[in-house]
């Protein structure tokens, strides 16, 4: 299995899981991650690497598929970029 999910991760955001991120990035806006590109964006490949994008800073980087929690909603997704964008949460 090559992510957590064993599912598709191409072009999708996910959240990762708080344990393996460092407490001062245990903030919820802090884990939605952009996948773009890695063996273990797919289901069936022998990889794990995940490379994309934290959608609250655009820091590109790797992770491994098995960091991922779950998918993001479209409204977690919404709510980081606006917070990105300078909006303020309601």
């Amino acid at each position: 299995m090559a992510n957590s999910l064993n599912m598709e991760l191409h072009d999708k955001v996910v959240v990762i899981s708080k344990k393996f991120l460092k407490p001062a990035f245990h903030a919820f806006e802090s884990r939605l991650f952009h996948v773009k590109a890695g063996f273990g964006a797919s289901s069936f490949t022998m990889g794990t690497a995940l490379q994309g994008t934290f959608l609250k800073d655009n820091e590109d980087t790797r992770l491994e598929g098995f960091m991922v929690e779950r998918l993001a909603t479209v409204e977690e997704i919404e709510r980081v970029k606006g917070l990105r964008n300078g909006k303020k949460e309601a």
